[in-house]
This record gives C-alpha cells, structure tokens and sequence, in this order.
C-alpha cells in the first residue's frame, strides 16, 4: 500500500515520501525524545528519501516541529531551500507534529526491551504513519545536522539500563557495554 504524504511535505519535497526520523529512548517505562530529523530526497530520480542514497536532512525542533537548521547531506553541503522544490527549509512547520510525537511515544511503551528506537514518520493528510522501527537508528543523521553529541542523553540510560539486566541465562545472549560506561 503507498503512503500519500500531507500536501505540505509533498510540496517541500516531491519524489519520495519525506520521514522524520524521530529517535526515542525508555526512561522508568516512558518514552522520551532524543532527536528528529526531517529527511529528503533531493534527487529526482530516486524513490526514497534515505541520506545514503543522496537525500538530504535538517534537525526538527522538537517541542514545535519546526525546522531548525539548514539541510545537509552526507558530503556535508548545506542546502537554505530544497535544491529542486525551491521550499525554504529552515522554518518549516510539520504537520501533524504533536501527533507524531504521541504516536511514536505510545509504540515504544509498547516494546519495553528496546531502549533506543528510531521512528521513520510519514506525515499524511489526515495524521501520521509510522513506517519503521530502527533498532540502531544511526548516530550520524541524529548528531550531523546540528553537530551537536546526543551522547550525553544516551550513555546515562543506557548505563542504568544495562547494569540491571539479569546475566543470569547463560543462553541469553546480553552485551557486556560496561568498557562504554567508565
């Protein structure tokens, strides 16, 4: 079945369906919010909006869905308005922003044995659709756009989270990250 996108993320970009990835993390059983992405495909003839394949992507703002830097791809060039829809990008509502978010916290509560989750978003007319779940959602598109470590959010849980585990099933495979948490 396709997604159609809301008319506003078919306008800024036309030839894929346009995602936020919105990474999230468990905390006490609830789902916080790390990072969102807003991604693009800038190439005509491509199909998805996937940085890897030559889309382009700008960190959201997300207490407002709002754009908050330019567009970069993964060769690092910086792009003020979407090079073949000419949409200014900086300053860009999403829709259905607050639903977005609502949904992704809600289907994380639901899978308690992943800390970390990144939510591939389609924003539709009448609401959202999540398209997946990524168990290792990338660092690179969460920290590239704003160049800011989300690091510090992440290792803090992931310490608390990790040390509690049960080790007890020697069957049960469980990573030992405790040479990260020092």
């Amino acid at each position: 079945e396709f997604i159609s996108q809301h008319p506003a993320m078919q306008e800024l970009g036309p030839f894929s369906v346009n995602t936020i990835r919105i990474v999230s993390i468990l905390k006490d059983g609830e789902a916080q919010i790390i990072s969102a992405t807003l991604r693009m495909s800038a190439n005509p003839k491509a199909v998805v909006d996937n940085m890897l394949n030559g889309g382009i992507g700008a960190q959201v703002d997300i207490a407002t869905g709002i754009v908050s830097t330019r567009a970069i791809d993964y060769a690092f060039n910086e792009y003020t308005h979407h090079p073949s829809s000419g949409v200014q990008i900086i300053g860009f509502n999403i829709p259905n922003w607050d639903m977005a978010i609502e949904r992704v916290k809600t289907a994380h509560k639901r899978l308690p044995q992943c800390m970390l989750l990144g939510w591939d978003v389609a924003i539709t007319p009448n609401g959202v659709d999540i398209v997946e779940a990524n168990n290792s959602p990338g660092s690179r598109i969460m920290q590239a756009m704003d160049r800011i470590p989300k690091g510090q959010k992440i290792i803090p849980l992931m310490k608390k989270n990790v040390l509690k585990q049960d080790r007890s099933d020697k069957y049960k495979f469980v990573p030992d990250y405790s040479q990260f948490l020092d």
